[in-house]
């Protein structure tokens, strides 16, 4: 439902895909993980001519589902009885699960921490606020460090396991359970205590990262639009990463395709995805009496009864359908009924001439009727983001149905 906003610059795309790619790059380096050869020695020739592991990091969406599409036809064939896929063949002539051995390759569950970290990091200017997929949930961060703790030393004293965790998502459970268990008087005690992992250079990069200053919680989880179960070679891509809720995630959506024929800008992460322009949500009344200014009888709308709401794919191919069917938008979306209600509410007891004399009387002008109106109706309402604010949507498609925009 909502678009992630990625750097339009491409000087500043880079950089973000460059510091991604950073990230998964030092991490197989530290493992001595050489995807391309495992999964050459694996599998055999796996990608497409010319086409490396490392390419497929920041590869666009298109370009990923082309490759997800061809290992299938490659590698897998659907298991019988069963919505999931297995491979068509025995690997290494061993019978164990062969897709667990794919999995090591790919280690995304060891880098999840610093993945979503990342995520973290640019929740603003990806706008990570409310679910990608349905905009009912706020997954926005949130920081308990900076509330919390004063500076390192507090934290190294005062944090609980899961923290430290969080902050040394690399360390052991012995180094944790030996910082969590000892009292720093200083910073130099930090980096001479034995076994710790400890070092100055650490010490320096963690006061200067974003860890004490900024969000480093947050409500969201990170689905793989492309399912990682099916496909772990796409599970490090940065593309196939859709910020959402966990009822949308972990409920709904599961290991489902949703990618039916042709239509592969369903992905919030896709650059031609625009739920927002096909898709709209209309409300339905059997009214004989018509109103000139808002081409309906407002006026008979007393209860969520007096009508029904739906959401309706717009689009020619009806792309989004199948979208909307698997994550239940429509069941979902009735019961919010009441947010309806309460514009329809506002909109009888604010007429335009309403707004305007109120506008009169405050700032002796007109002019000021749009604040007003977005005082009154909400700015959400008027925001083409519809990112920002949980049940945005919604609200900015009554409103222009019953007239307020």
């Amino acid at each position: 439902m909502v678009k992630i906003n990625y750097p339009e610059d491409t000087i500043r795309l880079k950089s973000f895909e460059d510091e991604y790619k950073k990230i998964i790059n030092d991490f197989l380096q530290e493992k001595k993980i050489d995807v391309d050869a495992d999964l050459t020695s694996f599998l055999g020739k796996c990608y497409d001519d010319g086409i490396k592991f490392e390419d497929t990091i920041t590869m666009p969406f298109e370009e990923l589902f082309a490759i997800a599409e061809n290992f299938k036809r490659k590698f897998l064939e659907k298991d019988d009885g069963k919505k999931r896929y297995k491979f068509k063949f025995k690997v290494s002539g061993e019978q164990k699960d062969n897709a667990k051995k794919l999995k090591k390759l790919f280690p995304y569950d060891d880098l999840q921490p610093e993945i979503a970290s990342f995520f973290r990091k640019y929740y603003k200017e990806l706008n990570i606020r409310t679910c990608m997929y349905c905009n009912l949930d706020n997954i926005n961060p949130y920081s308990t460090f900076s509330g919390n703790y004063s500076d390192l030393i507090d934290f190294m004293n005062n944090a609980s396991k899961k923290e430290l965790k969080d902050v040394f998502s690399r360390f052991n459970s012995s180094k944790i359970n030996l910082i969590h268990n000892t009292i720093y008087q200083d910073e130099n005690e930090i980096i001479t205590q034995k076994n710790n992992g400890m070092t100055q250079c650490k010490v320096d990069k963690l006061k200067k990262s974003q860890k004490f200053k900024e969000d480093n919680y947050d409500h969201f989880t990170l689905d793989h639009f492309l399912d990682k179960g099916t496909l772990p070679l796409l599970s490090l891509c940065l593309y196939n990463f859709v910020p959402s809720c966990y009822t949308c995630n972990s409920k709904l959506k599961k290991q489902r395709n949703l990618v039916v024929d042709k239509f592969v800008d369903v992905s919030p992460t896709h650059k031609e995805y625009d739920f927002d322009l096909n898709v709209k949500f209309e409300l339905f009344y059997n009214l004989s009496e018509v109103n000139k200014e808002t081409n309906f009888r407002l006026i008979n709308i007393n209860n969520e009864d007096n009508f029904e709401l739906d959401l309706n794919d717009t689009s020619k191919d009806k792309t989004y359908e199948k979208f909307i069917q698997d994550f239940k938008l429509k069941a979902r979306y009735k019961y919010h009924k009441d947010k309806a209600l309460k514009l329809i509410e506002k909109k009888k007891k604010y007429s335009d001439s309403n707004l305007k004399s109120i506008s009169k009387l405050i700032y002796n002008s007109e002019s000021y009727f749009e604040n007003i109106k977005k005082d009154i109706f909400g700015e959400e309402i008027f925001d083409e983001n519809i990112g920002k604010v949980s049940l945005s949507k919604l609200k900015k498609d009554i409103a222009k149905n019953i007239g307020i925009k």
